[in-house]
């Protein structure tokens, strides 16, 4: 998920930007990007959570139906959203004159939904983070190897 994540950020700018949509080598790479994205929207009905009680401190929730819910209250409709195939529409109308539309654009604009899945993982970084109890000199030196990796 992290790669596809790096992906999306990197590519999805550039791609609404300046390229237009047509059925190449990048439109299956963002399939199989969505395949993973669907992958973990799944997983996301199974995976427990925190949660605060008075009674007991904090505590993992690991009743599906309470995992589900809690899911679908949250992240759930941007998830979706966010697997939606907006290119799509420009493979399939391949009219120019209907690509120049600005209705076209705005669609294309959509696309940019999928990086709030970025905003959702710094979230769960941050929890991580405070979870590990990890120091910000760590942190910094993990940061800088992962860069430099991308790059």
């Amino acid at each position: 998920t992290l790669t596809a994540l790096i992906f999306t950020c990197v590519v999805t700018p550039a791609e609404v930007a300046f390229i237009d949509s047509g059925f190449d080598a990048l439109f299956v790479i963002n399939r199989l990007v969505d395949l993973v994205f669907f992958i973990d929207l799944i997983l996301q009905f199974n995976t427990m959570y925190k949660k605060e009680s008075r009674m007991f401190g904090t505590v993992w929730v690991v009743k599906r139906r309470n995992i589900a819910l809690h899911y679908l209250r949250g992240w759930f409709l941007i998830d979706v959203v966010s697997l939606v195939p907006f290119d799509m529409v420009g493979v399939i109308l391949d009219d120019p004159r209907i690509q120049k539309l600005k209705v076209m654009r705005v669609i294309r604009l959509l696309r940019l939904l999928k990086l709030v899945r970025v905003l959702k993982a710094s979230q769960v970084a941050k929890k991580w983070r405070n979870d590990v109890n990890i120091s910000n000199r760590h942190l910094s030196l993990v940061k800088f190897f992962v860069v430099l990796s991308v790059c």
